[in-house]
């Protein structure tokens, strides 16, 4: 059964004109191991949506902030505040600069 993600991934591969090939190795990886191991060696094709088959509308949600407590050496508490909204978010930093765990 192709759930709301898969649904969401396939509409926004058809509309950058990825080819069929790709898409069908996307999908696949979204459905586990055995159908990644398929489609890559020929054997299967993942499962498509009809066109013709109902959407759900997907419910948006956001991150506001992050907050972690003694984890590889944060302490007590970090809080990382992230602006809400859809986009992409990029936690930058140099090696060693406490983007995985703060020293």
């Amino acid at each position: 059964m192709i759930n709301s993600l898969a649904e969401d991934v396939l509409d926004r591969l058809l509309a950058a004109n990825v080819d069929d090939a790709s898409v069908d190795l996307v999908l696949a990886a979204l459905e586990g191991d055995r159908a990644l191991d398929a489609a890559v060696d020929g054997s299967g094709t993942p499962s498509r949506p009809h066109p013709s088959a109902p959407r759900t509308t997907p419910t948006r949600a956001f991150l506001t902030r992050l907050v972690v407590r003694r984890f590889r050496g944060i302490g007590e508490e970090a809080v990382l505040n992230l602006p809400p909204g859809p986009g992409l978010t990029v936690v930058a930093g140099r090696n060693g600069s406490g983007k995985s765990s703060s020293s």
